[in-house]
Order: structure tokens, then C-alpha cells, then sequence
């Protein structure tokens, strides 16, 4: 599915995020996958429900931010995500 990324924009704590800035959940784990940390959905949302910066949720769905994922993959943890 292709979405203009013009088009969805969310508001988080008074500051607007353009969505094409994240990936959804099933890429989001088959990227944690690829660099040989295997989680489950559950894990994932718990992770954004921790730290905003790492992910949002929107209509439903939650979408991650690929290089917060990145920055959790490679040990850093999700409380320290904006240091």
C-alpha cells in the first residue's frame, strides 16, 4: 500500500510527525530479524509504548521509527532514545 506521505501527519505531545518517517510493525520486526534480534509484535509495542520516539500509534496501528529501532538493536536503551 502507498500513502503521500503529505497526507497523515500525527500529533504527539504538541509536535507534528510526518509519517513517512516510520515503517509499520511487520517491517519493523523483520528488520529487528535481519540484524539477528528475532522479537514478537508484543515485544515491539511494548518498546513504543515506553518511549514515544521510538513509535506511534495511529488508527489502530502502531508504526516504529527505523533508526530509533536501530539505535535499540544495537544496545542502546529505549529509555535513552533522545540522548
Amino acid at each position: 500500500m502507498t500513502v503521500d506521505p503529505g497526507y497523515l501527519i500525527v500529533v504527539t505531545t504538541n509536535e507534528v510527525t510526518d509519517m513517512s518517517d516510520f515503517i509499520d510493525t511487520s517491517d519493523a520486526l523483520q528488520e529487528a530479524s535481519s540484524a539477528g534480534h528475532p522479537v514478537c509484535l508484543a515485544t515491539m509495542i511494548n518498546w513504543a509504548k515506553r518511549d514515544p520516539r521510538l513509535g506511534v500509534k495511529v488508527g489502530g496501528r502502531w508504526r516504529i521509527r527505523p533508526d530509533a529501532l536501530r539505535d535499540v538493536l544495537n544496545g542502546k536503551p529505549v529509555d535513552n532514545l533522545a540522548a
